[in-house]
Order: C-alpha cells, then structure tokens, then sequence
C-alpha cells in the first residue's frame, strides 16, 4: 500500500501511529523493493531508534526530525514541532521597471500544490490574465494602473510568511469522516475548496481544510451561470481526486454551490439541455448522486474567496477559509436548507420542435377500376349529400365539382 499510495516519483513521504508499524513500514518496502534492484536511501525520522541498523550512507543527516524545527519535505515546508505548514516567501527589490514577465516568474515562484494559497495566487493570475487582454508584450512595460496594482501586491507577499495550517487532517479517534466541497465563480475567476469534516464518538466535530484550486475565467466571455457549472464541475474533479487518495473510508460526500440554476442543471436530463451545458452536467452526473448536492448562502462559500481573489493582508484576516463555515462543525440541524422553486424557464434549455404525420388515405381509389367511374361516384355521393333530384342524370356541372 504505502508504494501505491505514498511515493511521488522517487521520493516516499509516509507514517503511522507506532513504533512498531513503523519498524515493519521501514522493513516490509525496503525488502521488497531490493527484490527489483533498488535500494531506499536517506532514511528520515523523528525518532532515531527507527534508523538503528541502517548504513550511514542511507541517513539523510540533514534531515533529522526533532532537531531542526522546520525543513521542505517535497518542496512544502513543514514545521515538525507543531505539524504544520507554513510558507517562506521572499521577495526581491522592487525593479523600476516590471514587465509580464516579471510578474509571470514572481508568481510562479510561490509552491503551493495543496493550493493552501488559492486566493492569493489567483488574484495574481488575474492580474496576468488583464495584461494578454491588453496584448502586452512579455518585456512591455505595464500600464500605470496594473504596475500600481502589482507593487501594491507584490509589496505584501512576505506577509504569507505568517500563514499556518495544520497537516494532521485527520483524528485517529474519528467515527466518521465527511468530504464536503465547496464551489464558486465570477466573471474574472472560479474555483472548488474540499474540507474533511471529522465526527468522534463522543459527537465531537472536527473540521479540516483539505485542498483548492482555482482557474481564471476564460477571455471568451461567459455566463456566470456556465461559469459556476464549470465550477462545479471542477469540484466534483477534485473531490473524486481526493476520495482516490484518501487511505481513510468517507461515510458521506457533500457538495455546496450557491447556483440556483446549477442546482436545476444537475438535477435536469443532459439530453434537454444545450451542448456545452449538457456535457457538464453529464460528467457531473457521472462522478456524483444529484442528491449530493446542495445549496448554501453566498456569504457561508468560502470558494468566493477564490472567486473574487485576495491579497495578502486580506488573507491573513480571520474568514472562514481554513475550517469552512461555522455551521460545518455543527449538527446537521443547523446546515443550510434549501427548498428548490419550479423555474418557469431553465437557461440553456432546448425548445423541443413537434413534427405531427397524417398519412393520406388512398383506400378510396384501391376500390374503383378506373378514374372516370371514381369521378360518377363521387358526383353522386355529393348530390345525395345536398338532397338534390338523386334520379336525374349526372350534368357536366356535377362532374366537375366532383373532379374539384
């Protein structure tokens, strides 16, 4: 299990609650992985006994648990005295001149694969995004107000050396564990957050975030209704990620928008709805039960904090971002409830287009031998029927109502 689940590349970053897991953790792999050739090495752990018996060539000696407080464990820092994780953001001088690239390399020097930081990053994001908008060269110099925008930003980066989040996601006494997922979108941006929503036996709420990712909004202008099903569809990704990776057995799974329209998207047959609109709700449909998905307040949503974006300062204000909203760590009697309104008309729907057949009756003609006796017996059923002399002979006036 742990070489399926624990190794990125070459690297095994794993654990468990006692010393003797831990000795057949070390034992079990190592053994196995020799039978292909290979040899693990730079044993770390913060609990030396473990790494008895072990060559010295095979200890990281730079990485001794217990005795540095903080190191990058796959490039993430983590401070191993109160198991969390924390950032180390510098910057450099801020340059008289700052172009596209500049920012699309400061950027991108910000590691954050949980995507811990999603509101801050995006709203750099936005920020490059309005510079392909503009056309600006990669070594332009920007626009007055963007150059502004970004020094400003740029100047509070180094405040995210503040941040803290617990690694530990999860309680060993835990009955049960939830997945709840949050989504939301705007007209710049849109994102998902998951949250692990921890239950002792005792009836004690726990609850953790997980990870998020956020995307900025195409440059083909969209609905906001397309962009918050994009949204969800992109939580319902993520979350299916996570439950993959999970060791631990989720009793229930959750998934908040506060999309009306969504709501009727996904509880909707894709076959009456638009292409683009159809294909999402299909894979949504796909990965999840429409009964999984509800509604809440936009103001309970930590995805807006995506959706909109942070700065810095703003982020390190208390908001509901790292444990969710409040009501989350409460019993479910305090959630939000939400009872769906029969929409006159669902955007993006198709018009459905009748098409009514009558088929002609010939039996009429399969009973006579030729067209001119058709002609007489038609001329004498419309005189019987407007009661003239029905004895008379036919007149050509009655043959030719009757070819009429």
């Amino acid at each position: 299990m742990v070489l399926q689940r624990d190794f990125y590349v070459d690297d095994v970053l794993t654990g468990v609650d006692t010393k003797d897991e831990a000795r057949s953790l070390r034992t079990e792999p190592t053994e196995l992985l020799k039978l292909a050739g290979l040899n693990i090495r730079k044993w770390a752990s913060n609990d030396r006994e473990l790494l008895r018996g072990l060559p010295e060539q095979d200890i990281n000696d730079k990485l001794l648990l217990g005795e540095s407080q903080t190191f990058k464990i796959l490039g993430v820092v983590w401070n191993s005295f109160d198991d969390s994780i924390l950032y180390s953001v510098k910057i450099s001088p801020t340059a008289s001149r700052i172009t596209k690239r500049t920012i699309s390399s400061e950027v991108a020097k910000i590691y954050d694969p949980p995507g811990l930081l999603a509101p801050v990053i995006v709203r750099a994001k936005m920020l490059l995004q309005r510079l392909w908008t503009l056309k600006i060269d990669w070594d332009e110099s920007l626009p007055a107000d963007i150059y502004t925008e970004w020094s400003k930003y740029y100047a509070q980066l180094p405040l995210l050396n503040n941040v803290k989040f617990p690694r530990k996601i999860i309680i060993k006494t835990a009955a049960e564990i939830e997945l709840h997922g949050f989504c939301d979108a705007s007209e710049r941006a849109y994102g998902a957050c998951v949250y692990l929503r921890t239950i002792t036996p005792d009836g004690h709420v726990w609850t953790r975030f997980l990870t998020a990712k956020p995307k900025v909004a195409p440059l083909k202008s969209q609905t906001i209704p397309r962009l918050e099903l994009s949204g969800a569809l992109l939580l319902t990704s993520l979350a299916t990620t996570v439950l993959e990776a999970l060791p631990s057995n989720i009793s229930r799974t959750v998934y908040w928008t506060d999309s009306t329209i969504v709501l009727h998207w996904i509880n909707t047959s894709p076959h009456t709805l638009k292409t683009f609109v159809a294909n999402r709700v299909t894979e949504i449909q796909q990965k999840t039960h429409t009964s999984n998905c509800r509604h809440i307040p936009t103001t309970d949503n930590p995805a807006d904090l995506i959706s909109r974006g942070q700065s810095p300062e703003d982020f390190l204000r208390p908001t509901i971002w790292q444990h969710g909203p409040e009501w989350l760590q409460q019993p479910e009697k305090y959630w939000p409830t939400w009872n769906p309104v029969p929409l006159t008309e669902i955007p993006e729907q198709k018009k459905a287009t009748c098409l009514s057949v009558t088929p002609a009756d010939h039996s009429l003609l399969e009973r006579f031998s030729s067209w001119p006796k058709l002609i007489r017996i038609t001329a004498r059923c419309l005189r019987w029927r407007q009661k003239q002399d029905r004895g008379r002979p036919l007149t050509t006036h009655d043959l030719t109502n009757a070819h009429n």
